[in-house]
């Protein structure tokens, strides 16, 4: 379980159908931070909620909703979030920011997924299951890299390079 800004809207919020927007007029809505939860069963889940900012007083939603936000064909086990440092932190409190978090997912599998917006962005292959991962300026660049222990207890450490800004890919 992670929590982080994973999906830009809520799912009832498309197309002007259902739009928080289009319910109350002149209302901002921001998305709160969301939690992911890994499935054993494949699925990666979200939980979210929204803030609508009305007249400038705001209202939290405390319809906390899980939906499936994707699915691996395996049993996932971990999930972290991933932010570049020099990225925007200031995701989804209504100042413009819509960026949203990688999401890494490693399990009974060789390797991490790395998706973003829900979508798969890439995959590290490892030699065996990732046991553990973390995020560290390991070589003192000012950068942090992924640091993935495996299960035969091997340790392997990976940059990226972000590619067409922090919007769509990660190369690692």
């Amino acid at each position: 379980m992670c929590e982080g800004y994973f999906r830009r809207r809520h799912p009832k919020d498309g197309g002007g159908n259902g739009d928080a927007r289009d319910i109350v007029k002149g209302s901002e809505t921001w998305w709160n931070k969301q939690v992911v939860l890994a499935g054993d069963d494949g699925y990666v889940y979200i939980m979210e909620s929204e803030t609508m900012k009305v007249a400038n007083h705001l209202h939290v939603a405390h319809d906390h909703q899980v939906t499936k936000l994707l699915k691996i064909d395996y049993p996932v086990i971990n999930v972290s979030r991933f932010r570049p440092r020099d990225a925007p932190h200031r995701v989804g409190d209504g100042g413009g920011d819509d960026a949203t978090d990688y999401l890494l997912c490693t399990g009974h599998f060789n390797g991490v997924h790395v998706y973003k917006d829900g979508e798969l962005v890439t995959i590290i292959e490892t030699e065996d299951w990732v046991h553990t991962l973390a995020w560290g300026d390991v070589d003192g660049n000012g950068r942090d890299e992924l640091v993935l222990g495996l299960l035969d207890q091997s340790v392997e450490v990976y940059g990226y390079e972000v590619v067409a800004g922090v919007e769509k890919s990660i190369d690692i």
